[in-house]
C-alpha cells in the first residue's frame, strides 16, 4: 500500500509543484524521494528537490524573538508549524512510460510515495522478479530497499563513464558491473547473442583481482589475467587464466606508419623537432625489410639479409625478430643507416629503435617465435559467444612492476588497435560481435592537454577512435576516472551514460558540462555524496532524468572494502 505523503498546494505548473506534508510523515519526506501525484484521474511522477520547514514561533523578529535572545525558548507544541516540498516533475505516468504533463495537478491533489507498480511502466518488467536478459541491476534507488536501479545492457555501445574521486565508490561500482554480467545466462545486443558480454579491463590498481581469484564469483565469464612476462612466475596459479602480455608487431604489417608513430610516441613522448622526417626515415625503412623487391638498392642486399636472418612469414620478416633480438636490430641499424637521410636524422632514428628494442627486452614484450603473442585470434577467444571472457589486464604493482606509465600507454594503445581493427573486419564479414572495453585512470590515456599536462599519450587517438566508430561496430567503451576534468574533453562528451559519485569540487562545473546538467539539488550534492551513492544519468537508464542510487557492494573486493 502506498504511503501518502501529503497535499499539493496552490499555484503548481506543468513542471513543478510545492505540497505541504502531513505530520506523521514529516521524517520521510526527503529530498531525492520519488512521489506520484494523483491528480484528474492520472498519476504524475516526481522526484522532491526541495524541502523547508516553518515555525511561527522562530520567523524573524517574530514575537518571541526577545525571549530566545534570552534562551527562554517557546513552547514548540501550541505554534503554527508546517512543512512544505518541492516536487519536480518528470511526466505522467502512462503503460507505455512516460509522457510529458500537460495540465498542473488541482490544489489539494493527494502526494504519494512511489511505489513499485508505479514504476514498472519505466522499467519495462515488475521489479523484484528476475530481470530480462537486456538489464542488469547494480543497486536501489536512493531510500528505498525494493526500488532496483537497471541499466539496459542493450544500450552499452553508446558508452559510459563511472566518475568519482578516491575512497567514492566508482572501482566498486565497475565491479558490481562486471560482476552482473558475469552472472548472466543470456544476452543480446543488437544482432549479437552470447551467454553474456565479453569485458577486458585495464586495471590500473588490482581492483578487480578478485575475479582472477575467484572466478567462481563471475561464472559466466572465461576469466583471464594478462601480466608483464617477467612477473609471470610471482604470480599465483588458480582455476582461471594467466598470460603473459607478450605484443605480435606483426599486425602493424600493413600499417607500418603507425608502428613508427606509437614506436616515437613510446620513446619520445610525442612531437619533437625533426619528428616528422624521423618517423618517415623509420617507415621507409620498415617498407624496405617488408618488400625487399621495391627497396632502394643501397639497402635491397641489407633488407634480404635481414630475411635470411630472422625468422620469416607468408608475410615477410617477422618483425618480432627484427625488433625483440640483438640480430634483427642490428640489422635494422644498418638498413637504416644506408637510406638516404641527413646524419643527423638516421642518428636519432637508430637510437631511437634501439631504445624501443632495450624496453620490449627489459620486460620480455615480444614473442620469440612466429605467430605467437596477443594477434587476431585473441579477439575472437575473448569475444566467442560461447565462452566470453573476462579479460583482466593488470597495470597494477604485482602485474606490472617496474613498468612505467608510457610503456602502459603503448599497451593500451595495442590492445584498442587490435579489438577495433578486428571489430571492423567482423563488421565487413557480416559477423555480429560485441565487447566491452573498460579503462581505469582514463585520465592517463585521455589526457585533456589543458588540465592535466601528462603529455603525449599514444593511447589517446586510438581510444578515440573507439569512442567515435566503435559503437557502430559492436565495441563499446567505459571510462572510469577520480578527476573528470583530466580527461579528454571530446572524448568524454561521446559517453552517453553517467555514473557519478562524489567528485572534487573544482570538478562540479565540468561534470555538468560532460552530462549535458543536472538539476541543481543534484549537482550541489556532488562533493559531498556519502560512499556508495551515486548519480545516474543517460542511454543506459531506463529513468528520463537523473537518480539517486545506493550502488550495492561487491561480493569481494581485492583492493579493499568500500
Amino acid at each position: 500500500m502506498r504511503r501518502k505523503l501529503g497535499y499539493i498546494l496552490s499555484s503548481a505548473t506543468t513542471t513543478e509543484a510545492l505540497f505541504e506534508s502531513r505530520e506523521e510523515m514529516e521524517n520521510n519526506v526527503r529530498e531525492g524521494i520519488l512521489v506520484v501525484v494523483e491528480s484528474g484521474g492520472g498519476r504524475i511522477l516526481g522526484s522532491v528537490t526541495r524541502i523547508e520547514v516553518y515555525n511561527e514561533f522562530y520567523e524573524p523578529g517574530s514575537v518571541w524573538a526577545e525571549s530566545i535572545r534570552r534562551d527562554q525558548l517557546p513552547p514548540k507544541q501550541v505554534a503554527r508549524r508546517y512543512m512544505v516540498a518541492r516536487i519536480q516533475f518528470y511526466g505522467c505516468i502512462t503503460p507505455n512510460g512516460l509522457v510529458a504533463v500537460d495540465k498542473p495537478p488541482e490544489p489539494g491533489a493527494v502526494v504519494y510515495e512511489a511505489a513499485e507498480e508505479d514504476l514498472e511502466p519505466l522499467y519495462g518488467y515488475k521489479p523484484g522478479t528476475p530481470t530480462p536478459e537486456h538489464v542488469i541491476e547494480i543497486g536501489d534507488l536512493y531510500g528505498y530497499s525494493n526500488a532496483s536501479v537497471p541499466l539496459r545492457i542493450d544500450r552499452v555501445t553508446m558508452h559510459f563513464a563511472v566518475l568519482g574521486v578516491t575512497g567514492s565508490g566508482k572501482s566498486n561500482t565497475t565491479g558490481v558491473i562486471i560482476e552482473e554480467l558475469g552472472n548472466k545466462k543470456s544476452i543480446r545486443i543488437g544482432g549479437f547473442s552470447a551467454r553474456t558480454l565479453p569485458v577486458i579491463v585495464f586495471d590500473a590498481n588490482g581492483d578487480y583481482l578478485d575475479y582472477y581469484e575467484k572466478p567462481d564469483l563471475v561464472p559466466s565469464f572465461n576469466v583471464m589475467r594478462l601480466v608483464f612476462p617477467h612477473m609471470t612466475t610471482n604470480i599465483q596459479q588458480t582455476s582461471a587464466t594467466l598470460e603473459p602480455l607478450l605484443l605480435n608487431l606483426n599486425v602493424f604489417r600493413e600499417s607500418v606508419n603507425e608502428l613508427a608513430e606509437a614506436i616515437y610516441a613510446l620513446v619520445r613522448g610525442g612531437a619533437g623537432e625533426g619528428m616528422e622526417l624521423q618517423i618517415d626515415l623509420l617507415v621507409r625503412a620498415l617498407n624496405s625489410v617488408l618488400d625487399p623487391d621495391s627497396a632502394p638498392d643501397e639497402v635491397r642486399t641489407l633488407a634480404r639479409n635481414a630475411i635470411r636472418r630472422c625468422p620469416y612469414t607468408d608475410r615477410g620478416v617477422d618483425l618480432n625478430c627484427l625488433f625483440g633480438t640483438d640480430r634483427g636490430i642490428e640489422i635494422f641499424r644498418d638498413i637504416i643507416e644506408n637510406h638516404e637521410a641527413h646524419t643527423s636524422t638516421k642518428a636519432a632514428v637508430k637510437r631511437t629503435v634501439s631504445v624501443f628494442y632495450e624496453k620490449m627486452k627489459k620486460f620480455g614484450l615480444l614473442p620469440t617465435g612466429l605467430e605467437e603473442g596477443i594477434n587476431e585470434e585473441f579477439v575472437d577467444d575473448i569475444t566467442n559467444p560461447e565462452e566470453p571472457c573476462l579479460a583482466i589486464v593488470d597495470f597494477s604493482p604485482e602485474g606490472a612492476a617496474g613498468v612505467d606509465l608510457r610503456l602502459k600507454q603503448f599497451v593500451v594503445y595495442y590492445l584498442a588497435r587490435l579489438f577495433l581493427n578486428k571489430f571492423i573486419e567482423y563488421k565487413t564479414q557480416g559477423k555480429q560481435r560485441a565487447a566491452l572495453m573498460i579503462v581505469e585512470e582514463a585520465q592517463n590515456y585521455l589526457p585533456n592537454q589543458r588540465e592535466y599536462p601528462l603529455g603525449y599519450s599514444v593511447a589517446r587517438s586510438v581510444l578515440a577512435l573507439v569512442a567515435t566508430q566503435g559503437r557502430k561496430f559492436g565495441l563499446s567503451l567505459a571510462l572510469v576516472t577520480q578527476r573528470p576534468s583530466f580527461v579528454d574533453p571530446v572524448v568524454l562528451s561521446m559517453m552517453n551514460t553517467f555514473i557519478v559519485h562524489r567528485v572534487s569540487s573544482g570538478d562540479v562545473k565540468f561534470v555538468q558540462l560532460a552530462t549535458g546538467g543536472l538539476p541543481r539539488h543534484l549537482a550541489s550534492k556532488l562533493p559531498v555524496l556519502e560512499t556508495g551513492l551515486a548519480i545516474i544519468i543517460g542511454q543506459m537508464s531506463p529513468f528520463p532524468y537523473p537518480v539517486l542510487a545506493k550502488i550495492r557492494r561487491r561480493k569481494s573486493h581485492a583492493a579493499g572494502s568500500i
